[in-house]
């Protein structure tokens, strides 16, 4: 579903890279856990030129493949896993009942824990947002990761000893593709550096502050990638609670002890992955549900804010921030504005939060494309709407939860190394979300069909409907159901 099984060119790079990365230099350790570890997702960063300059050789790698014998994504998380020893098993300390949880879980935990102690976390700047004019009850802390990390700072002892380890360890590989440059012994060291201070200040937290739980969205990234680590290291649970899409780029390799997942399709796409189903559960999504609940902020129905005639049909067209956004997008304006060209029905544009590109200058001759401003909350959006299109957007998700219809683009997309890798962007296509649409003929089909036959019109609703309950749960409140898994974690720790 969620990205192919079998390793294509760019992942046996990346992860075969990775792997050596962690193997040669797990030496490299702190309060056992060995950094390089930690530091994955700012690696896959570091070696981007070198992969995409390595991609064509198809000689080196048939070489990568067959020295590391990593043939799928399940071979890649055994590989790269490497969980940690326990050193000391916390899971049955009396007292330990507090969660830890990302700020941009803050609603969920207000609403779910009156009572519980929960620790805060911030760590980016949607963390901050979403503490804006929240008023915290007394049992929630607020543990802002990169202020309180800088109260872990290393002495120059600390600094000397941990260089002294990397440059044994560098010296012994000064031929080798991504080790042997110049710039990757800077590299280590800043990083090194920042890993050290990070596993000091988390493990800390959980140490000397009754963690019982902790929770994350994500973890190939810090903190999630430290704490799930430390969770290990100290037998605790660590839950994985995704809210967006993800796939193999943001989750491999994993070490949560436990997946609070969306439904079917995800629970088989972690199975296929070499995650035990004993560590699945399915919940539902959370963003979603909180998204659907918040306050609409349009004052004026959207139709009359857009001008909108009564009569015409109303899809929406969600863009994605792909590094090479504006190039598809202003591919697809143009598929829009021909298919759509004299016929009862308006396209709406919503652009992503971080799409930068201005629409605007692509529509002076267009009158059936609107562009959605940011004061029309998507939720009001998606009950005016009628169909939904979209490349792989969450949004499909979204629209199918308030029963529209999808139609699924599918321009021919540009590889890129951190969007576009893998088939990840086909997959509602896969999921036979909606009708696919490759071209601007294909998409000038559609809209006919869509207006002259109220039965097709059904049918692509229901497509989209199928789709969603594969997708997601709706078996109860995901909120509820997220709750009561962690009290039952919490509450089997105490016997």
């Amino acid at each position: 579903m969620y990205g192919q099984e079998r390793l294509n060119p760019h992942y046996v790079l990346r992860y075969g890279w990775t792997k050596e990365f962690f193997e040669h230099f797990s030496p490299l350790q702190y309060r056992n856990i060995e950094l390089p570890l930690t530091l994955v997702r700012n690696f896959h960063v570091f070696i981007r030129p070198i992969v995409n300059t390595h991609l064509s050789d198809d000689n080196f790698v048939r070489h990568m493949k067959k020295k590391h014998q990593m043939l799928t994504v399940r071979n890649a998380q055994q590989v790269l896993q490497r969980m940690p020893n326990v050193v000391r098993d916390l899971s049955k300390v009396p007292g330990r009942n507090t969660i830890v949880m990302p700020a941009i879980m803050i609603q969920f935990a207000l609403e779910q824990f009156p009572e519980t102690p929960v620790i805060i976390t911030i760590s980016n700047k949607r963390d901050k947002i979403a503490l804006e004019n929240k008023n915290l009850p007394p049992h929630f802390t607020v543990f802002d990761i990169y202020k309180e990390r800088k109260k872990f700072e290393l002495s120059e002892t600390e600094i000397t000893k941990l260089k002294r380890v990397a440059n044994r360890l560098l010296r012994k590989k000064k031929q080798h593709i991504v080790f042997g440059q110049p710039r990757f012994k800077k590299w280590l060291y800043k990083h090194l550096i920042k890993a050290q201070m990070m596993v000091k200040c988390l493990h800390h937290l959980i140490i000397n502050r009754p963690v019982g739980v902790t929770v994350d969205h994500v973890e190939i990234v810090n903190p999630g990638t430290t704490l799930s680590l430390l969770a290990a290291t100290y037998n605790l649970p660590f839950i994985n609670v995704p809210q967006v899409l993800i796939s193999d780029r943001s989750l491999i390799p994993t070490r949560a002890s436990h997946y609070l997942i969306w439904g079917e399709n995800y629970e088989k796409w972690l199975l296929k992955r070499g995650i035990p189903s004993s560590k699945i559960s399915i919940v539902g999504n959370l963003k979603f549900e909180y998204a659907a609940k918040a306050k609409t902020r349009s004052r004026e129905p959207v139709r009359h804010l857009l001008r909108i005639p009564d009569e015409h049909l109303v899809v929406t067209f969600t863009t994605q921030p792909f590094s090479f956004a504006e190039q598809v997008n202003k591919n697809l304006i143009q598929w829009i504005g021909t298919a759509s060209q004299s016929l009862p029905l308006t396209v709406i544009i919503r652009a992503h939060p971080y799409d930068p590109f201005d629409y605007c200058s692509l529509l002076s001759n267009q009158t059936n494309i609107k562009i959605s401003p940011p004061k029309i909350d998507l939720h009001d959006l998606f009950k005016e709407t009628d169909f939904m299109l979209t490349i792989s957007s969450n949004t499909a998700i979204e629209a199918a939860l308030y029963k529209k219809g999808i139609l699924v683009l599918q321009p021919e997309l540009p590889y890129d190394y951190e969007h576009h890798n893998n088939d990840f962007n086909a997959h509602l296509a896969r999921a036979r979300a909606g009708p696919v649409i490759r071209n601007s003929l294909q998409l000038r089909q559609e809209f006919d069909a869509l207006l002259k036959n109220p039965q097709h019109r059904k049918q692509v609703v229901e497509q989209g409907q199928l789709f969603l309950k594969n997708t997601i749960a709706q078996k109860g409140s995901p909120s509820v159901l997220v709750r009561r898994f962690i009290q039952l974690l919490l509450h089997e720790k105490q016997i």
